[in-house]
């Protein structure tokens, strides 16, 4: 079966995760279902004022009220006038007369209930800025408790709030009331553990430090769950005696401005990957500075405008993201070798398109716009969906960034190879140079000198031949060591006398030093005789240049049995170290190697690398055999 295609899988996958938050937010909205309200009418006034008492309120036309308020952000108190049905005989039967004015969201400032069936119509008071013990009934929502009288009443309630204005009240019996509450919590508690998760994530992705967004994305996600938990009133709860309300409603504030501030950051640095228009980027980036902007209206006291800007900023960010995303180039212009960017240009566009409609909402609710009964199922559901989407996203990422990563590291490797190569052969290069510089410059200089000798002497004109013979062997030298290096070097095996060749290579150098021991038999070889020759030629003349005045090179050849029982001819040669002093066993055998000793001597470093290579090839070898008096050669070949 074929694998599917990989946006099918990322689309599948988001699909299933939208199921889910709709499913949730679906139970939750169920449990603000009104079924057992006791409220049979209600209707509300604005006081643009914000200074009208009750008196005053009672004698005003009423707006009639379906579902619930929204006002957006305003100065103006509202008042909500509730008719609450009388006690029932089923009532009286059960003794269910204490009822819960159930008010949400959490986030409004100060709510007070007026019930004329307290004396004096003493008002009650709840909202973030009242402590929780005060409420009588303990939730995440603000409470009143009440009681049915026999007969239906009025009951008032009084809104003020620097939030946006949006109120939905219920008059549920207790037990109703604790039943949607648990059901409440229990929804509640899923989004604040979803986003729990989604930090704990972000964190251990961060530490991993492969990605450069997520810093931003830790301080998103946290700035998140901590706005999630004051707005949603969970802070309210657990934090009663150590922070005042006033305090603890001040930083809910704070976090407003603060949570949709590093949302937009986080998708400017998101998106700007994926090669977006300047001019969208320059907007984006326009609409973040508003934060400052904000930031200093919020502290001269100002509120109530630093979250309406805020939302403006709300409203006008993801229709921007939008269009940006529309423009997007990286599709296009990315390298043959690069990975394709983690969304298609039609998933990227989709989803800033899903998440526009979805802040849409929220900030069309938020200032006042629309109308919903659920006024906070909104907000978790979008925070809830982002999140989802992009821990999926980043989690593709990071895989992408890892394979990125992978190629690149091996780009390095390759071009770190190629700079040590390229290092190698300069260095080469310039070792092959000075070789001969120092090796061409005496024998130029004799050869110079018998040229501009009106007659030249015999030991001058011996000279002179000595000297072209050294030119002709650095020149020999260094052209069979190409061809090894480039294994162009071929053979011309024949079978030939090993004891015979080392008499004619001695001859040729016409050295009274030289001395070879008698050979007690013919010992025949299967080799390339010219090669042979050079070994045997580079091997006597370095023992004549290096050892000691007035002392014998001493030659033997002989066979010897190899640890594999083959039968090897093997040539011997030492001789008294001279001023040169000893050679080094670990570079011996290196090319361009020359002892500390050696530099008052001409020779070009190649003579034994030479020889060590051309024996192996000759299917034999040629090794150093320390001494304490002598330096010592051993050449072998097959017989």
């Amino acid at each position: 079966m074929a694998a599917r295609p990989r946006w099918v899988v990322y689309i599948s996958s988001m699909r299933s995760l939208f199921a889910c938050c709709l499913l949730v937010c679906a139970v939750f909205a169920s449990s603000l279902a009104c079924a057992g309200d006791a409220v049979l009418e209600k209707a509300y006034f604005e006081d643009v004022s914000a200074q009208m008492r009750l008196e005053d309120v009672q004698s005003q036309p009423l707006t009639p009220l379906n579902g619930a308020l929204s006002k957006g952000y305003v100065k103006s108190a509202f008042w909500v006038r509730l008719l609450i049905r009388g006690q029932s005989h089923a009532d009286s039967a059960t003794d269910t007369m204490r009822y819960v004015v159930r008010v949400q969201p959490s986030f409004l400032d100060e709510i007070a209930l007026y019930d004329p069936s307290v004396r004096g119509n003493v008002p009650q008071w709840a909202g973030d800025l009242h402590a929780v013990e005060a409420h009588g009934y303990q939730s995440l929502n603000h409470n009143f408790l009440i009681t049915l009288t026999p007969q239906a009443r009025t009951i008032w309630l009084r809104l003020k709030t620097s939030s946006t204005s949006n109120l939905a009240v219920e008059v549920l019996p207790q037990d109703e009331a604790m039943n949607r509450d648990r059901q409440q919590d229990t929804v509640m508690g899923f989004f604040v553990s979803a986003l729990f998760i989604f930090l704990m994530w972000a964190l251990v992705y961060g530490y991993s430090g492969q990605d450069p967004l997520a810093k931003v994305l830790i301080i998103s996600q946290g700035v998140t769950l901590v706005h999630a938990l004051t707005l949603w009133g969970y802070a309210r709860l657990w934090l009663p005696d150590q922070v005042s309300p006033a305090t603890l409603d001040t930083v809910t504030s704070l976090l407003v401005l603060l949570s949709a501030s590093s949302f937009l950051w986080f998708h400017i640095r998101f998106i700007s990957e994926f090669v977006p228009p300047r001019n969208m980027m320059r907007v984006l980036k326009l609409l973040l500075a508003l934060l400052p902007i904000e930031l200093a209206l919020f502290a001269f006291g100002e509120v109530r405008l630093s979250l309406q800007m805020n939302m403006m900023m709300g409203l006008l960010a993801p229709p921007s993201l939008v269009i940006t995303a529309l423009g997007c180039r990286a599709w296009h212009q990315r390298q043959q070798d690069e990975p394709p960017p983690v969304f298609s240009k039609l998933m990227l566009v989709s989803f800033y398109g899903l998440m526009n409609v979805m802040a849409l909402v929220l900030t069309l609710q938020a200032l006042g716009v629309t109308d919903n009964k659920t006024p906070i199922a909104t907000g978790p559901l979008f925070g809830l969906f982002s999140g989802l989407v992009l821990i999926t996203t980043l989690q593709l990422r990071s895989k992408r960034i890892q394979q990125a990563n992978a190629i690149m590291e091996m780009k390095l490797q390759l071009a770190q190879q190629d700079a040590a190569q390229e290092k190698r052969q300069r260095e080469e290069q310039s070792r092959f140079m000075g070789m001969l510089t120092h090796e061409l410059k005496t024998p130029l200089g004799v050869l110079l000198m018998a040229i501009n000798a009106v007659a030249p002497s015999l030991a001058m004109r011996a000279r002179a031949k000595r000297a072209i013979t050294d030119m002709n062997g650095v020149i020999e030298r260094c052209a069979l060591v190409d061809k090894l290096e480039e294994g162009s070097l071929t053979q011309d095996q024949e079978h030939f006398d090993f004891y015979t060749e080392v008499q004619q290579v001695m001859h040729s150098l016409e050295s009274t030093a030289l001395m070879l021991a008698t050979c007690g038999a013919s010992v025949s070889v299967f080799a390339d005789r010219q090669l042979v020759h050079v070994v045997l030629k580079n091997l006597m003349e370095n023992a004549l240049k290096y050892t000691a005045a007035n002392s014998t090179v001493l030659m033997q050849v002989d066979t010897v049995t190899c640890e594999r029982g083959a039968q090897m001819a093997r040539f011997s040669i030492r001789n008294t170290p001279g001023d040169s002093g000893w050679p080094d066993p670990n570079r011996l055998f290196s090319k361009y190697y020359r002892s500390a000793g050696a530099h008052r001597t001409t020779g070009s470093g190649l003579g034994l690398h030479l020889s060590k290579h051309v024996a192996v090839y000759l299917g034999g070898d040629l090794r150093y055999v320390p001494d304490q008096q002598l330096v010592r050669f051993e050449f072998c070949l097959p017989v």
